[in-house]
C-alpha cells in the first residue's frame, strides 16, 4: 500500500516538473546546492577550514547567477579548488542562461507560450527536442569557442608579457576567459585587474569576451533559422511547379516558377488534378526577429544579387530588413 501510494506522488511530481519554468527554477536550485556543498569543505579554503555557510551559500548563487558578488577576496580567501569550483559554477550558470535567452528568443518571437513549445510536441508548431538539442550545441560550440580563443591569448600575454610560469598562466587564463565570456565578474588578483590598467593587450582581449558573451545569440539563431525556413518554402513550391503539380492560372507570367508572394505559400495554391487540394508550404509568414515584423527583404529571379528594389514578379530570396553589421563584419542583409 505504501508503494503504491508513493508511485501517484511521484506522477504527480514528474507532472509538475514538466513546466519549463519549474525545471529552470529547479536546475538552478540543483546547482546552486552543489556549488554551496563543495565551497563548504574545508579543501576550498586557503585556510584549510570550513567556510561559513552564509559565505558558501552567497558565493554559491553569486557565481551560478553570473553576478561576480563576493563577500570575500576571491583570491585570497579560496584555495585552487574552490576557485576552480567557483568556476565551474559561473561557468554553468553562464551557459544555462544562455541557453534558455536562446529557447526565449526561437518562443517569443513567434508568439506561442513557453509551455506550449516545449511541452506540446504534437502540436505541428511546437518546438520539438531536435530543435532544442542544436541551440544547445550552437551555443556550446559558440562558447567553448570563444573562451579557447580567449584563454590562449591571455595564457600567451600572462606567460610572455607578466612573467608568470605556463602552468599559472593558462590557470589565470582560463578562469578569466569563462569569467569575462560568462559576464560573471570573478577576478584572481586582490586588485582586480588595476595591474593592467596600461596592458591594452591583455585588457581588450577581455573586453571582447565580455562583449561577445553579454550580445548573446539568440536573435541571430533565430534569424538564421527563419531564413532556412522561407528558402526551404520558396525551394519547395519552385519543386512543385517543374514536377507538374501547380499550374494553371497559379503560374504568373515572369514567375520562372517562383511564387509571387510570401502569402501565396501560406495560402495555398491548388493542386494540378485535385481540385479540392491545395499545396500549402508555410503555415504563416515568420517574424524577421532583427525588426520584430513580418516583413522581408525580397529579391526575384531576374534582379542582381545586390539589388536593393523587388520587381514585384516572384520571390526568388529573402533577406532581413535590419541594416545592422554582424561582428564578422558581414550585414545581417546579406546573410
Amino acid at each position: 500500500m505504501q508503494s503504491s501510494s508513493r508511485q501517484p506522488r511521484r506522477r504527480r511530481f514528474a507532472i509538475g516538473l514538466q513546466h519549463p519554468a519549474q525545471v529552470v527554477v529547479l536546475a538552478f536550485a540543483v546547482a546552486v546546492a552543489v556549488v554551496t556543498v563543495a565551497l563548504s569543505a574545508p579543501v576550498a579554503t586557503r585556510a584549510g577550514v570550513a567556510a561559513p555557510f552564509r559565505t558558501a551559500l552567497f558565493t554559491a548563487v553569486s557565481s551560478v547567477c553570473v553576478t561576480g558578488l563576493t563577500v570575500e577576496d576571491t583570491a585570497s580567501y579560496w584555495s585552487p579548488f574552490g576557485q576552480g569550483v567557483i568556476l565551474v559554477g559561473f561557468q554553468v550558470g553562464g551557459f544555462g542562461i544562455m541557453t534558455l535567452a536562446s529557447l526565449l528568443g526561437l518562443l517569443v518571437s513567434r508568439r506561442l507560450g513557453l509551455r506550449t513549445r516545449l511541452l506540446a510536441q504534437a502540436e505541428t508548431r511546437s518546438l520539438d527536442l531536435g530543435e532544442v538539442r542544436r541551440v544547445v550545441r550552437g551555443v556550446a560550440l559558440v562558447s567553448g569557442s570563444v573562451e579557447a580563443a580567449l584563454t590562449l591569448v591571455l595564457f600567451l600575454r600572462l606567460w610572455l608579457g607578466h612573467g608568470e610560469s605556463p602552468g599559472r598562466a593558462g590557470y589565470l587564463g582560463l578562469f578569466h576567459a569563462v569569467s569575462a565570456f560568462n559576464n560573471a565578474g570573478f577576478v584572481l588578483w586582490s586588485d582586480n585587474f588595476l595591474r593592467f590598467a596600461t596592458d591594452p593587450w591583455f585588457l581588450l582581449p577581455v573586453v571582447a569576451g565580455v562583449l561577445l558573451g553579454g550580445l548573446g545569440f539568440p536573435v541571430l539563431f533565430e534569424l538564421r533559422r527563419e531564413l532556412r525556413n522561407l528558402r526551404n518554402a520558396i525551394d519547395k513550391y519552385k519543386l512543385a511547379v517543374d514536377q507538374g503539380k501547380i499550374g494553371g492560372t497559379d503560374i504568373k507570367l515572369g514567375s520562372e516558377g517562383y511564387p509571387p508572394d510570401l502569402e501565396t505559400l501560406v495560402d495555398g495554391v491548388s493542386q494540378v488534378g485535385k481540385l479540392d487540394s491545395k499545396l500549402k508550404f508555410l503555415r504563416q509568414v515568420p517574424i524577421d526577429p532583427m525588426t520584430g515584423k513580418a516583413e522581408w527583404e525580397m529579391r526575384c529571379y531576374q534582379d542582381d544579387a545586390d539589388d536593393k528594389s523587388w520587381c514585384g514578379d516572384n520571390v526568388y530570396d529573402v533577406h532581413t530588413r535590419s541594416g545592422g553589421t554582424a561582428l564578422d563584419g558581414s550585414k545581417y542583409a546579406e546573410w
